[in-house]
């Protein structure tokens, strides 16, 4: 598999603004709101730096938010368009 990597995009940071603000939407429009703390995180974050072209995102939830969270210790998900792996 061939890794593609580009020169720093000057959109990426905006690109990062308006899926955090989706997910924000997301998070606080449900009858119990979840408080989130939204990072861009990964070498899209970092200006001037190439790197693979996909936006990283961290989103920080408290464990009592997350169904099974308390038994197991941590959760970590990566999510793309097309599916979600769950640790």
């Amino acid at each position: 598999m061939r890794i593609k990597v580009v020169n720093y995009n000057l959109t990426w940071p905006t690109s990062f603004q308006k899926i955090m603000q989706t997910l924000s939407t997301i998070l606080t429009s449900a009858d119990n709101p979840i408080p989130t703390l939204i990072h861009h995180i990964g070498s899209t974050y970092i200006p001037n730096l190439s790197s693979k072209p996909i936006i990283d995102i961290d989103i920080v939830v408290e464990p009592e938010y997350i169904p099974g969270a308390a038994t197991t210790g941590c959760l970590s998900a990566m999510i793309d368009t097309n599916h979600m792996i769950q640790e």
